[in-house]
């Protein structure tokens, strides 16, 4: 993420220009699973640095209805979004490579 002292542009274009978001945006990342009330988030927080999670293999996971949750709690959003919190925020966290499609 490109960032100066006046503020900082995320990979998708948003600009931030508050230093404390900025740090918090760099340095902290967070997770939701199985929380209806989470959509309120998107709206003030956004979609960057938060992972949607199904909380495998703990007794309480969304697994094995994981997608039925996902229909429900992030049917509303758009699919670029819903790529960002299911799997390119965690691969922008840990550094991971970008998948390559499976020919099926």
């Amino acid at each position: 993420m490109p960032c100066t002292t006046s503020g900082c542009v995320s990979p998708r274009g948003s600009r931030w220009f508050n230093r404390d978001k900025l740090n918090f945006f760099r340095q902290f990342y967070a997770t939701f699973f199985n929380d209806p009330p989470a959509r309120w988030l998107f709206g003030t927080w956004g979609s960057h640095n938060l992972m949607w999670s199904n909380d495998y293999p703990h007794p309480h996971s969304t697994w094995p209805k994981s997608w039925d949750v996902i229909a429900r709690d992030l049917g509303h959003v758009s699919e670029e979004t819903r790529a960002w919190l299911l799997r390119d925020n965690v691969r922008e966290l840990y550094k991971l490579p970008a998948l390559t499609p499976v020919a099926g």
